[in-house]
C-alpha cells in the first residue's frame, strides 16, 4: 500500500514550487500577467481565469514563464474520476493552446513573426486507492492519440500525489521539466560561463555573422552560405543531394583540420573524395585539377580561416585548427548516436571521452596505463618490500593490521621509499643526498631474515649483500648491485639440489630427534659382529629351507617307484634330515635376531609405555642420506662440518653422541636447533626460487625498480594534473554526478512525451577496473539501452550532447544537429521542438547556436511552429554558374507577450 497524499496537495504543491523551485505566488492573474521574461516564472492557485476574453477555465494553478514562453495548468483529478473528467482536462489545455496559436497568428500576419505561448498541462492525481496510472487515464490517452490532435499541442504531465506525499524533487523535476530548473543550474555553472581571456580564440564574436564559402568542394564552383548570427537555432532544410552533409563536412575540416568519415574509412587522399569531378573526367585527370578549398569570411569578406585540399595534402592559412575538439565534440550524427547508446560500457566511454572531453582523453588513456604499469611493477617487488609498505600506512580504520594499497599510495611510496635508488625524474643527479639501508633493502629478493639465511649457503652472496647495504654513493650503487644480483643467480641456480639436500637432512634429524645413545657393548661381541652373524645364518636358513624341500620331493619320488637314472643317480644321496637341521638353524637365527634387535631398545629411561612395542632405530644411512647431510652440514651454523653425514652414521653404528658447534647427535634435544635452522633455510630457498621463478629473461632489481619509479612519478604528476577531468569527477563526485543527472532526467523528460511513465536514468562512469566504462541504466538497476525504445535512446544522446558539447568552447562555437530526429514519430518531434524552444539562451550558455540539417521538410515545419528559428533553404543540385546562397527568411519568431485580451 502507498502513502496517503497529502491532504491538500495543491497547497504542498504550492508550497514545494515557492520554497524548492523558486517560483514566485502571485496574489492575482493581473500581478501573473504583468511578469517579465527576466523575472523568474510565477504562479496563482484557484482564480477563474478567462482565456482568449471568451473561454473561461479555473485550474487549480495557474503557472506563467515568461522567459520560456510557457504557460502551466495544474488540474486536480482525483484517481476514481471517470474518463470524461480526464479528457475534458486535456481538452481545455488543448483549447487554451489553440486560442493561443490564433491570436499569435493574427499579430503576426500585421507585423513580425509572434510564436503562441506553450501550453504545459500538469494533472495532479490524489485519491488513496493505490497508485500507478488509472485505467480511466489510460483509456482517455488512447483516445486522445488516435482521435484527437491535442497531444501535439500542449505538452503532458503527470504527478500523482500518493506515492510521492512529501513532493520529492525527483518527481517534481519530472512534472514541472518544462521549468527546467535542474537544466539552468547546470548551465550557470562555471565551465560555461563566458572568460573574457578567452575571448581572442573565437573566430566570431557574439551575433556575428557566419559565412562559409566552398570552391569545387563536391559540387562545381563556388558555393556560400551564410547564417545569421542573431539566431540561437538555425534550420537547414535540404533534399538528399542539396549538400547538407557538405556543409557539415566543411565545418569539421576548418575546425579540426580533419575529416572523421574519411579517416575512418581509411582514406587519406582527400582530395579523391572531395574535389569536385565531373562523370566525363576520366580517373587519371582528377590529379591534375585545382585544389579544392574551404574558408570562413567574416563581414567584409576577409579569409579568417582557408583549408586548401589538394593532391595528397591538406594545407590551411589564416586561423589554426582548433585541437581542443573532435567531430563529435560539436556534430552529432544518427551514426554516433547509434554507437553511443548501443556500445559496451568501455566502449561508451571511449565515444563519450572523445567527444566530451577530447582533451584529456589521451591523458586519461595514459593514466590508465600507468596504473597498469605501476601496478605490474609493484607486483614485481619482493614481498617484503610490499608488505614494509602496507604496514608502515596501517589500515583505513585505525584497527592493527595492514590492508590493500590504493593506486596513489603504492606511487607515493614508491617515489618515496625507492625513489633515492634512482635518478631524478628530470634527469639530475638525485644521489646528494645519502643512500639508506631502507631503500637498499628493496634491491634483496627477500627479507632480512631470509637473506641470512640464504648467505649461509653461498658465501661470495653473503659478501655482496654486505657490500650492497653499505653502499651510500651512488656511483658505486650499480656496480654492487649488478655483482649482488650475479650471485643471487648463481645461488638460484644451485637451489633445486640444495632444497633436496636440506628436506632429506630435515627428515633425518626428524627421524632420529628422539633417539638416545646409551654406549651399551657385550663382551666379546659387537653389534657388526651380531649382525654379520645374523645375515649369516639368514642365508643359510634360507638355503637349507630349500635343500630340506628338494630332498622330500626326491623321496617321495622314491616311494613312488621312481629310479633315476645314471647321470641323476646322486639326488639319492640327498640327506632325509634337511628338515631336522633346518629347524636347528631357525632356532641359531631367532637367537642371532635377539641379540641384534637387543642393540636397538631404547635406554631405560626412554623406554616405551607398558603394552607398547618399543621403538625401532636405524643402526646406518643410505649413502643418500649420508652425502645430503655432508653438503647441508657445511652450511648449518649448528653443525659447520664438512662430514656430518659420515659422523651422523657413525654415531649410529657405535651407539654414542656426536657433538658438534650447536648439535649433539644422540641427545634428547640435540637435534632441536639443526631442525629448526634447517627449516629456516629450506623456506627461504623455496621463497627465493618463487620470486626468481620465470624471470631467467627480466632486469634485475635495479632496473625493475628504477623503471617502477619513474611510472609512479608520471603516474603521480599526470593524477595531480587531472584532478579536474570530467570523466573522472563525475566517477568519483557523487555531488558531479548527480547535479548532471538532475539536468539531465529534466531535460530528457521534456523530450518524452510520456514523461510520466519511464524511470530515470543513471549514467555511471568509471575507472575503477583499470580501463574507464560508461553504464547507461535506470534507477532500478536494469540496463537503460535495453530496456528503452529507439526514439528514447536516440533522445538520450541528444540531451547528452547539449548539455555537454557547451563545455568545450570551438571556436565557431557552433554545434550541428546533422539530422537527428530519424526513428522519432511526429508526436516526439514536436516534444523535442518544445523543449529546444526553451532551451534556447539565456538558458543555454551565450554565445552559442545550433545548425540543425533535415532531408524532412515536415520536420522542418514542426519545429519552425515551435521555437524562434531561422530556416534555410539548399537549392538541389545547384549548377557551377555564379554562388549558390542558402536563403532564409529576414528575421526570427519571437514569443508571444500574455496580454489582458490574452488571459484575464
Amino acid at each position: 500500500m502507498s502513502k496517503p497524499g497529502p491532504p491538500d496537495p495543491i497547497g504542498a504543491l504550492a508550497g514545494a514550487l515557492e520554497q524548492r523551485f523558486g517560483l514566485v505566488r502571485c496574489a492575482d492573474v493581473a500581478a501573473l500577467r504583468n511578469r517579465s521574461a527576466e523575472k523568474p516564472a510565477a504562479f496563482v492557485t484557484g482564480q477563474r481565469i478567462r482565456i482568449g476574453e471568451y473561454y473561461d477555465i479555473q485550474p487549480a494553478m495557474t503557472v506563467y514563464d515568461a522567459g520560456l514562453g510557457t504557460l502551466g495548468l495544474v488540474e486536480l483529478i482525483s484517481r476514481t474520476d471517470p474518463e470524461a473528467t480526464w479528457l475534458r482536462a486535456i481538452e481545455r489545455a488543448a483549447a487554451v493552446r489553440q486560442i493561443l496559436i490564433e491570436a499569435a497568428e493574427g499579430k503576426s500576419r500585421s507585423g513580425p513573426r509572434e510564436l503562441a505561448l506553450q501550453v504545459e498541462l500538469v494533472l495532479l492525481v490524489s485519491g488513496q486507492s493505490g497508485s500507478g496510472t488509472p485505467a480511466s487515464l489510460r483509456s482517455a490517452l488512447t483516445r486522445i492519440a488516435r482521435e484527437t490532435g491535442y497531444l501535439r499541442l500542449a505538452g503532458l504531465s503527470i504527478l500523482d500525489a500518493d506515492p510521492h506525499p512529501d513532493l520529492p524533487d525527483s518527481a517534481l523535476r519530472r512534472a514541472f521539466a518544462w521549468l527546467l530548473r535542474d537544466t539552468r543550474k547546470w548551465f550557470q555553472r562555471g565551465v560555461f560561463q563566458p572568460d573574457p581571456s578567452n575571448s581572442g580564440r573565437f573566430w566570431r564574436t557574439d551575433g556575428e555573422l557566419l559565412r562559409l564559402q566552398l570552391k569545387d568542394y563536391r559540387l562545381a564552383g563556388v558555393r556560400e552560405f551564410q547564417c545569421d548570427g542573431a539566431s540561437w537555432l538555425n534550420l537547414v532544410h535540404g533534399h538528399n543531394g542539396s549538400g547538407k552533409s557538405t556543409l557539415a563536412e566543411s565545418l569539421e575540416l576548418l575546425l579540426t583540420n580533419r575529416v572523421q568519415r574519411l579517416d575512418e574509412g581509411g582514406e587519406k587522399n582527400y582530395f579523391l573524395v572531395v574535389r569536385h569531378r565531373g562523370p566525363e573526367v576520366p580517373d587519371g585527370a582528377i590529379e591534375k585539377a585545382s585544389a579544392a578549398e574551404v574558408a570562413l569570411l567574416d563581414g567584409k569578406e576577409q579569409v579568417r580561416t582557408r583549408v586548401l585540399i589538394a593532391p595528397g595534402s591538406v594545407t590551411r592559412e589564416g586561423a589554426p585548427a582548433d585541437t581542443g575538439v573532435q567531430a563529435n565534440s560539436f556534430r552529432i550524427d544518427q551514426v554516433f548516436m547509434d554507437k553511443l547508446i548501443r556500445s559496451q560500457p568501455a566502449g561508451r566511454a571511449a565515444l563519450f571521452l572523445s567527444a566530451f572531453s577530447p582533451g584529456e582523453a589521451d591523458r586519461l588513456t595514459g593514466l590508465q596505463n600507468l596504473r597498469k604499469q605501476v601496478s605490474a611493477g609493484w607486483q614485481s617487488l619482493a614481498e617484503h618490500v610490499r608488505k614494509r609498505a602496507e604496514a608502515a600506512t596501517g589500515p583505513a580504520d585505525g584497527t592493527t593490521g595492514s590492508r590493500t594499497l590504493t593506486d596513489e599510495e603504492i606511487a607515493t611510496f614508491v617515489v618515496r621509499e625507492l625513489g633515492p635508488l634512482t635518478p631524478a625524474a628530470d634527469g639530475a643527479d638525485a644521489a646528494s643526498a645519502e643512500l639508506q639501508r631502507a631503500s637498499l633493502e628493496a634491491l634483496l629478493p627477500a627479507g632480512p631474515e631470509d637473506m641470512a639465511r640464504l648467505a649461509q649457503l653461498h658465501s661470495p652472496l653473503a659478501e655482496s649483500m654486505d657490500a650492497l647495504l653499505k653502499v651510500r654513493d651512488r656511483q658505486a650503487l650499480a656496480q654492487a648491485a649488478s655483482q649482488f644480483q650475479a650471485n643471487v643467480t648463481s645461488l638460484a641456480g644451485s637451489l633445486p639440489l640444495l632444497v633436496a639436500d636440506l628436506k632429506a637432512a630435515q627428515l633425518v634429524f626428524q627421524e632420529f630427534q628422539g633417539w638416545i645413545a646409551t654406549g651399551r657393548t657385550k663382551r666379546g661381541e659387537s653389534f657388526e659382529a651380531d649382525l654379520r652373524r645374523w645375515l649369516d645364518l639368514q642365508a643359510l636358513a634360507d638355503l637349507t629351507s630349500r635343500y630340506g624341500e628338494i630332498a622330500s620331493a626326491v623321496q617321495a619320488a622314491g616311494a613312488g617307484g621312481w629310479k633315476p637314472e645314471g647321470d641323476d643317480a646322486f639326488l639319492l644321496a640327498m640327506q632325509p634330515d634337511a628338515a631336522a637341521r633346518n629347524a636347528t638353524l631357525a632356532e641359531q637365527l631367532h637367537d642371532a635376531r635377539a641379540r641384534v634387535e637387543s642393540w636397538q631398545q631404547r635406554a631405560p629411561q626412554e623406554a616405551s609405555p607398558a603394552g607398547s612395542e618399543p621403538t625401532k632405530v636405524r643402526r646406518w644411512l643410505s649413502p643418500r642420506e649420508v652425502e645430503a647431510l655432508n653438503q647441508v652440514g657445511k652450511r648449518l651454523a649448528s653443525a659447520k662440518c664438512e662430514d656430518l653425514g659420515v659422523r651422523f652414521n657413525r654415531a649410529l653404528a657405535r651407539d654414542h653422541e656426536e657433538t658438534l658447534v650447536d648439535m649433539v647427535i644422540g641427545r634428547k634435544g640435540g637435534l632441536d636447533q639443526a631442525i629448526r635452522e634447517t627449516a629456516e633455510i629450506t623456506g627461504a630457498c623455496e621463497r627465493l626460487q618463487q620470486t626468481t621463478a620465470g624471470r631467467s629473461g627480466e632486469a634485475d632489481a635495479l632496473a625493475r625498480i628504477t623503471s617502477l619509479v619513474k611510472d609512479a612519478r608520471q603516474f603521480l604528476e599526470l593524477s595531480k594534473e587531472l584532478p579536474q577531468s570530467f570523466f573522472l569527477k563525475l566517477a568519483r563526485d557523487q555531488q558531479e554526478r548527480a547535479e548532471l543527472l538532475a539536468a539531465f532526467n529534466e531535460l530528457l523528460a521534456l523530450m518524452t512525451p510520456a514523461r510520466w511513465a519511464y524511470r530515470d536514468i543513471e549514467i555511471t562512469p568509471d575507472v575503477a577496473g583499470g580501463d574507464p566504462a560508461l553504464g547507461l541504466t535506470t534507477a532500478g538497476g536494469a540496463r537503460a539501452d535495453l530496456l528503452f525504445n529507439t526514439a528514447e535512446l536516440n533522445a538520450f544522446a541528444m540531451v547528452l550532447f547539449l548539455l555537454l558539447a557547451p563545455r568545450l568552447p570551438n571556436a565557431l562555437r557552433l554545434l550541428i544537429l546533422d539530422d537527428p530526429l530519424q526513428n522519432m514519430d511526429e508526436l516526439t518531434v514536436v516534444t523535442l521542438a518544445r523543449a529546444i524552444a526553451k532551451l534556447r539562451p539565456p538558458v543555454y550558455p551565450a554565445g552559442w547556436q545550433i545548425l540543425a540539417l533535415f532531408h524532412g521538410e515536415r520536420n522542418v515545419e514542426v519545429i519552425r511552429d515551435e521555437t524562434p528559428c531561422l530556416v534555410y533553404h539548399l537549392p538541389w543540385m545547384q549548377s557551377a554558374e555564379g554562388p549558390a546562397q542558402a536563403q532564409a527568411p529576414p528575421a526570427a519568431a519571437s514569443w508571444q507577450t500574455l496580454t489582458e485580451e490574452l488571459v484575464g
